[in-house]
């Protein structure tokens, strides 16, 4: 979902990028202070960016040094068919330059005694286009500031987006649509890949909360949307500048009809797999697009520590005496679990082992009814580097006895039950757990 950011310099067509990378000084007048660069520019045919008529740019540079701070940094130009358009995205453009550049200059440190005169402030920006033809502008500003007399300086991001079409620079509310929860879509997106992305404890959750200004720093590309974080905001300063790209499709029931995936990206997206990775278990399964993810929070068996389920959408079941089909994975490290993980518990028959993916499996099934429904479930458990990985095929139905004659049908269990497996049989432990 993350990508790093593309620069851009010198006076260039868009359809021949030459990506060139500022250096930063900052570290000569940082001694002893670890600071962090981590600007990694992508190759210029990684670049989403698309040729469009007469939609070119120039790289501009500033530079500017006083005994207060050391100022330098790009950004770009453009040149437009449309020259009035040309004029309102450059404008644009400029006064998010002004803004960097003053609130910059608020902070620098005139007023600190005591300081050594070699310590002084430092500002660096640079830019990367996400989308440029002739209907988006859209690019994101990577920037260094350093206050003199500070710990360390600090990375943050600076977006812009102009709609060439409605002659307009573009916020949140003008690519989403204010009838859906967008904020709490993008908050589930955000909790769901940072959460994976780092060891527990380092994710900042408050940093994706449901909050308008957690979510201002974006960029349109073609078919995706990039969220932008700073220092801090979703992760510690160690871990540094985060990216979060989501995929118009994953985001089609909550975007501004304009802005709309288009039909072929749909289609290709609901054909293709996705994969679930758990870095601090170390499994991994991938399971149909257009399946239904969420952190499963109900019980879940022996290990009682659900982590992940995969649905079969109810449209793959609609109108028969289904109400759910899911895949659940749960773990558990607690030691009188693991004592008995691959034995049968109560009200379970042990079917015998199954070997998925050069790992044996003890498989078990169990059926609960419980007032007009039945919970019935397969189960796979066993003992890896001290854990009981647990997967669990959830079929839960109603009682087909309990509906008006007619009304539904008696589910495929053969064929549900088959879609359940497909993903069970990606499931991987790497082994490398600890």
């Amino acid at each position: 979902m993350s990508r790093k950011a593309g620069s851009a310099s010198g006076g260039k067509k868009i359809i021949i990028l030459a990506v060139g990378f500022l250096f930063l000084s900052g570290c000569q007048y940082l001694p002893d202070l670890n600071q962090k660069i981590n600007w990694n520019w992508t190759a210029p045919e990684d670049l989403n960016v698309i040729p469009g008529e007469e939609a070119d740019y120039e790289n501009i540079s500033i530079e500017e040094h006083t005994d207060l701070y050391d100022l330098t940094g790009n950004y770009p130009e453009f040149i437009l068919s449309d020259k009035a358009k040309q004029d309102k995205v450059n404008v644009a453009v400029k006064n998010k330059v002004d803004l960097i550049v003053n609130n910059f200059k608020d902070g620098t440190s005139e007023g600190i005694d005591n300081l050594s005169p070699e310590l002084i402030s430092e500002l660096d920006f640079d830019y990367g286009l996400d989308n440029l033809d002739n209907q988006l502008t859209s690019l994101h500003f990577n920037i260094f500031n350093y206050n003199a007399g500070a710990a360390h300086g600090f990375d943050y991001f600076e977006t812009l987006n102009y709609d060439l079409v409605k002659d307009k620079k573009l916020t949140l509310q003008d690519v989403f649509r204010a009838d859906t929860k967008y904020l709490e879509k993008l908050s589930q997106l955000g909790n769901d890949y940072f959460s994976q992305q780092f060891e527990q404890g380092y994710f900042h959750p408050e940093g994706v909360e449901p909050r308008n200004e957690n979510w201002v720093n974006f960029a349109l590309t073609p078919d995706s949307i990039i969220f932008y974080f700073a220092d801090y905001a979703v992760a510690p300063y160690s871990e540094g500048t985060q990216e979060l790209e989501i995929s118009r499709v994953d985001l089609k029931d909550y975007i501004m009809p304009e802005y709309q995936p288009s039909a072929e990206d749909v289609a290709v997206s609901e054909n293709e797999a996705k994969t679930y990775e758990d870095v601090e278990y170390d499994f991994e399964f991938t399971y149909p697009a257009n399946y239904i993810y969420e952190d499963y929070e109900m019980y879940m068996f022996l290990t009682q520590n659900p982590l992940v389920s995969i649905g079969v959408p109810p449209e793959e079941f609609s109108g028969t005496n289904l109400s759910e089909a899911q895949f659940i994975v749960g773990v558990s490290e607690e030691e009188n679990i693991l004592e008995i993980c691959e034995q049968k518990q109560v009200d379970e028959t042990a079917v015998g082992e199954e070997i998925i993916n050069g790992l044996v499996w003890q498989v078990f099934h169990k059926a609960e009814p419980a007032a007009g429904n039945l919970y019935d479930s397969t189960l796979y458990r066993l003992v890896d580097s001290d854990v009981c990985y647990e997967l669990a095929l959830l079929l839960h139905s109603g009682n087909i006895g309990n509906y008006d004659p007619g009304t539904v049908t008696e589910f495929n269990r053969e064929e549900i039950t088959a879609k359940l497996k497909s993903i069970l049989e990606t499931f991987e432990i790497s082994g490398d757990w600890e």
